[in-house]
This record gives C-alpha cells, structure tokens and sequence, in this order.
C-alpha cells in the first residue's frame, strides 16, 4: 500500500490492494468481459444460469399472482393455463 506524508494511508491505495483478490474489480467488470465473449468456468456459466432461471421465475409468479397475495391459488394456476391456451388457439 502507498503512504503519504507522516505514515498516512493514500485514498485509492486500500482499493487497489483489495483488488488484487478480487480481478476485474478496478477497470471493469468481469462479468462484462464474460459477455464480449471471454473465457467463462463452468461453475460462472451455471451460476449465471440461475439468476437469469430466478429472475425468470419471479417475472411469472408476479404476473400470475392476480391478487399479488404472494400464493399462487388454484384459481389463479386455472387462469392461467386457460389464457395460456386462449392464446396459443388464437394464434393458429
């Protein structure tokens, strides 16, 4: 770590040291790069799975719960699939 004057701790040299633990931390983000076509482990690429997986989910349990309750009912499962098959008949 940089030192100023009278032993003092610079701003920014904490971070930079911090960093080193944690790559693309300073200058980008890891993930970013991932993106634009980088290398990518198989324990990232499952992870990334997930989250798109989860916020997929909660995207559609918040549309299908029709009284926002935080349940999905029996009714509102009902509904669903028959808008679900309203819609893929319409469509033919």
């Amino acid at each position: 770590m940089s030192r100023g004057r009278a032993g003092a701790i610079r701003p920014g040299a904490i971070n930079r040291a911090c960093a080193v633990n944690r790559p693309g931390a300073i200058g980008g983000n890891r993930h970013a790069a991932r993106a634009r076509g980088g290398d990518i482990t198989k324990a990232e690429y499952i992870e990334r799975a997930v989250e798109r997986a989860k916020r997929a989910a909660e995207k559609r349990f918040d549309k299908l719960d029709a009284n926002h309750d935080g349940v999905l009912s029996a009714d509102e499962r009902g509904a669903a699939r028959a808008a679900r098959a309203q819609r893929k008949s319409s469509s033919q």
